[in-house]
């Protein structure tokens, strides 16, 4: 289960890197309240949980078999 973790953390980090300037805008605006931002936020955020969430079934999924 490890070895599939490591290269998901790792593309995790590199999207957070890669991005890393647009993201800290999105999140300061969305601190100070601006609710397009906000919304902006929850859904990238959303995204990448689902999706991360999708791998981990998986993963899990073929343990068990």
């Amino acid at each position: 289960m490890l070895a599939a973790a490591e290269p998901l953390v790792d593309g995790f980090i590199d999207f957070w890197r890669t991005h890393r300037p647009p993201l800290r805008v999105l999140d300061l605006l969305s601190t100070e309240g601006a609710k397009r931002f906000r919304h902006m936020r929850v859904v990238l955020l959303n995204r990448l949980t689902k999706a991360l969430a999708a791998e981990i079934e998986q993963v899990q999924g073929k343990d068990c078999d």
